[in-house]
This record gives structure tokens, sequence and C-alpha cells, in this order.
């Protein structure tokens, strides 16, 4: 799946849709620049738009990705001082539940249709015992 944010505002209320891989996945992080990816560079330059707008609604669509970058759109969509409104379609798992979590109070929306995934952290490690003492406490 292709992955893609976008933006159309007005001046009560910006609706974004991400879609597809959260980051930039390993297979394609070698391509040419500016494929079609959710990463927080992208979502930084199309939040422009909504900065004005009370009201943000997020639309949500992926299987995951890049914890680092799910976190950056959290806190950029939590910065905002609107209320925003994360609307979960399809299949959303993994990083893309981070960004559903920038929710306002009582504002987080799943599709019944939706299938919606946490799982536990995963991660590699190398090293000593102290960085894998480390890599563990990440983890838990």
């Amino acid at each position: 799946m292709l992955s893609d944010i976008r933006i159309n505002g007005s001046a009560s209320e910006a609706v974004i849709d991400i879609e597809g891989v959260i980051g930039v996945p390993e297979q394609t992080q070698f391509l040419e620049p500016g494929g079609r990816v959710a990463t927080y560079a992208r979502f930084a330059e199309a939040l422009v738009a909504a900065v004005q707008a009370p009201r943000v609604v997020v639309n949500i669509r992926s299987a995951g990705g890049d914890v680092n970058d799910a976190l950056l759109i959290f806190d950029a969509l939590q910065g905002l001082g609107a209320e925003v409104v994360t609307r979960c379609y399809g299949y959303v798992a993994s990083a893309a539940t981070v960004i559903a979590q920038a929710a306002s109070p009582g504002c987080r929306e799943i599709s019944s249709n939706a299938f919606y995934l946490i799982h536990c952290s995963e991660s590699a490690a190398e090293g000593n015992a102290r960085s894998l003492a480390a890599a563990k406490e990440l983890l838990d």
C-alpha cells in the first residue's frame, strides 16, 4: 500500500488523512526522495494548513511503521491547541495506534469494522551486558 498524508482545511475544521506505512519502510529507504511515505517530515509540512483550525479530524488507516515518527506526529497533534478527533478505519496497528492516542478526551473513534492492533514492543540489540540490560529496560 502506498502511503500519504493529505490535509483539507477550512476555517473551522482541518481534516488529515494518514494512510499506509508510518515512517520510512526499510524496503524503500534508498529509493528516490519524495516517495509517498507518511513520515513526520511530510506531516509537519502538511500541518501548516491545520494550525489555525479549532478542530482537527485525523483519519487513520495504517498497519503501523516507525514508532519514532508516530511519536513525533502524536506530539505535533497534541501541541496544536485544537480539539483533535482521531478516526480509525480498516486496519490500524502498531505505530498507527500511537497516533490515534493523540485525540482529545472523548474524541477517539474506531469504525465498527476496524481492526485495531496493539502489540508488545519489539527490538533488536547487541553489545555488552550493560547495553543489553538498557535495551531490556527500554522494552519493559
